[in-house]
């Protein structure tokens, strides 16, 4: 038997998250086998088919079906308050002919640490009060701990802790923050791989999933100094991708879809009947470690720019001037005496390959992130189907990076160039030299970038912050030291000079940034609070 809490008001409710199936015939197969495993309670979507209903009022599981409200900020929510009324409405009425509907879910993953939401919340609620059967209860499901702010209005909260670290502390820690309602877990698992790699030793290998699920179960069943959670709910049943689900699309069911049982099947039964708490999985073979392609490539360019600078006494002049005698340099590239066009070329090609490095290792350290994994959900549809692409390939997210600023670069050289005309006129080689040139510090990012590359991203991930703010820092320095050249050397107006500087890379990436929350009315603030209190 499990160890830990004996008295059966104090056990968690034992449940799953599963997403009906198509076939009818299989969904009532599933809930006939969650049944069989001590299944209690199961997290749905609304459920439309009455015959499921009927099946599980027989089976006396608890249903926990959730509103279609997903990843919406506070403003959102109110909006969308008519539409929820609703469908409650219609939940309701059917729920009165099933004992089994009696939990009714008024949000996922919604900005509840916006005081604001929380006023929709206690409408939603008192509409169950009113019109739900007796026994009705609400709740909703939150990544927000001490930041949530709406427990109040519900009968009980769902954490979602899928991938945590350690999810027993963020019960905890909510448990601490607001003591006043009872919470649960709403989501605790990991994803799979989809190769056939197995074994502890292979990260999100079947069995590591499995090893996930018993450790973390143990902690949070049997710990006697912790207070139960109120329910545990196993992410998910079956493979299934859905809205709420992963923005890789990355599988979660302890059944593969087509039903396949997974090793952590065993250890949820286990637990769930108190049969079985300690399990053994093979080890297997570690996975093969990837080519170090990022680092070879970045200290292959490193070694080519110090053959162009080595081989090149006119490159180690203009290199000499820039740096003791800025003044002579200014003059070198106003008169053309100077221009290397090959040499800066090497070298901004350099400086860009800092930039994909410093992109590929914040796609590397953050892609499993949770709270991006939640920023990402709340993007607008074309946004997060973008996103999710890049992340989940950082060497892709490097070249994106990379290509984005190459492109900025060219453009923001045309506006040097035709400002320049109302002063001296530059050639593209000069304005290159004048645009390349201060830009030598990615040099130093991409090396830090392949330094911090061979970190774990969990350790990572706080050098590769600051990593990416001096990044804008030396961005910020880099403009200003471009246009004073651009200035110094053509002698236009300081007032025309500042006019590129509005598609300089600093500004291009703000305009970009400012065009895609205008286009498809991304939620800044609710992302914003996913980012920095969850």
């Amino acid at each position: 038997m499990l160890a830990g809490p004996t008295r059966a008001q104090d056990q968690p409710v034992h449940g799953v998250v599963w997403t009906p199936p198509e076939s009818a015939e299989q969904a009532l197969r599933d809930l006939r086998a969650m049944a069989a495993d001590s299944v209690q309670a199961v997290r749905t979507p609304l459920i439309r088919d009455e015959r499921l209903l009927a099946v599980a009022d027989t089976l006396g599981l608890r249903l926990y079906q959730d509103l279609p409200l997903d990843y919406l900020s506070a403003p959102a929510l109110a909006d969308t308050l008519d539409y929820a009324r609703e469908q409650l409405n219609r939940v309701l009425a059917v729920a009165q002919r099933h004992p089994s509907a009696r939990h009714f879910g008024l949000a996922d993953h919604s900005d509840t640490s916006d005081p604001a939401a929380c006023s929709v919340l206690q409408q939603l609620a008192v509409v169950v009060q009113r019109q739900g059967p007796p026994g009705s209860q609400t709740y909703y499901v939150t990544p927000f701990t001490a930041a949530d702010r709406c427990g109040v209005a519900v009968d009980q909260v769902l954490l979602d802790v899928r991938n945590a670290a350690r999810p027993a502390q963020r019960l905890q820690a909510w448990q601490r923050a607001h003591p006043e309602t009872p919470v649960g877990v709403g989501a605790l698992g990991t994803w799979v791989r989809r190769d056939t790699v197995r074994g502890l030793r292979a990260p999100h290998s079947p069995e590591a999933q499995a090893r996930y699920l018993e450790r973390h179960l143990d902690r949070l069943f049997a710990d006697p100094l912790q207070a139960p959670p109120a329910s545990v709910f196993i992410y998910r049943w079956r493979d299934a991708v859905d809205s709420s689900s992963d923005p890789y699309g990355r599988p979660y069911g302890m059944h593969a879809a087509e039903g396949t049982p997974r090793p952590a099947a065993d250890v949820v039964e286990g637990f769930f009947t108190g049969a079985q708490t300690v399990f053994a999985f093979a080890a297997g073979q570690h996975p093969a470690a990837a080519a170090p392609w990022l680092v070879l490539t970045g200290w292959a360019l490193i070694g080519l720019m110090a053959l162009v600078y080595y081989r090149g006494p006119r490159f180690q002049q203009m290199v000499m001037r820039y740096f003791s005698a800025h003044n002579f340099y200014q003059e070198s590239v106003r008169e053309g005496r100077e221009v290397l066009v090959g040499s800066m070329l090497v070298l901004v090609v350099g400086e860009l390959a800092g930039i994909a490095a410093l992109g590929t290792v914040l796609g590397r350290c953050f892609q499993n992130a949770q709270p991006v994994l939640e920023a990402m959900q709340a993007l607008p549809a074309p946004v997060h189907a973008s996103g999710a692409t890049l992340m989940d390939q950082p060497a892709l997210l490097g070249l994106a990076f990379a290509g984005g600023y190459g492109l900025s670069l060219l453009v923001w050289m045309g506006g040097l160039m035709g400002v320049g005309r109302y002063g001296t006129s530059l050639s593209a080689g000069q304005v290159l030299m004048l645009v390349g040139g201060p830009r030598w510090p990615l040099l130093l990012v991409m090396v830090t970038a392949l330094a911090l590359s061979s970190l774990a991203p969990e350790t990572g991930r706080s050098l590769v912050l600051w990593l990416l703010a001096g990044t804008g820092g030396l961005m910020l320095w880099m403009t200003g030291r471009t246009v004073a050249d651009f200035i110094a050397v053509t002698r236009v107006p300081v007032v025309l000079a500042v006019i590129p500087v509005l598609i300089s890379p600093l500004f291009t990436v703000f305009w970009a940034g400012a065009f895609l929350i205008a286009r498809y009315d991304v939620p800044v603030t609710f992302i914003g609070h996913l980012l920095t209190r969850t």
